[in-house]
């Protein structure tokens, strides 16, 4: 059996409503990084700034999205973090 072209597969789950259209995905994903934030604000909230960014790292987010949680500057989360990289590199060599 030929494959259906990726478009007309598309259209068929729209028109049967199994598609969600760009602006439910856009939503959805909106949630899920509200979601996130709130999550990532109770990891360790007990805990040093140092402590929670490295949690976070270690939880795979990335700078940016570290420092906007705990409202500092990338920057100051690449320096806090960066002994999570040292150690890395020495238990890899």
């Amino acid at each position: 059996m030929k494959p259906m072209p990726k478009h007309t597969a598309e259209l068929k789950l729209k028109k049967i409503g199994l598609m969600p259209e760009l602006n439910d995905q856009k939503n959805i994903l909106d949630r899920l990084d509200k979601i996130l934030r709130v999550l990532a604000l109770q990891v360790a909230s007990d805990k040093s700034m140092t402590e929670r960014a490295r949690l976070l790292k270690l939880a795979g987010l990335d700078n940016r999205t570290i420092a906007e949680v705990l409202n500092t500057t990338p920057l100051s989360i690449s320096v806090l973090t960066a002994g999570l990289r040292r150690k890395k590199r020495k238990k890899n060599a």
